[in-house]
């Protein structure tokens, strides 16, 4: 059996659960808080570029169901 090895997040006190990449296991729990705390765990500073690229992919996976092709 493969178990996927998970992860908590922090995020104004609550815990945010992880797959073992920072993947969230429920969908329903993103928000902006949870990339600046994601983004901090990484080491990064979420500048407004990054913003612009986080806000188009969550549209697009919005519009469409699935992530948009690199």
């Amino acid at each position: 059996m493969n178990a996927t090895l998970q992860r908590t997040l922090q995020v104004n006190g609550r815990q945010i659960n992880t797959d073992s990449e920072g993947y969230l296991l429920d969908l329903s729990d993103w928000s902006e808080d949870f990339a600046r705390a994601l983004a901090k765990q990484e080491g990064l500073t979420l500048t407004p570029a990054h913003w612009e690229l986080i806000h188009f992919l969550r549209a697009h996976y919005q519009e469409h169901g699935v992530q948009a092709q690199v």
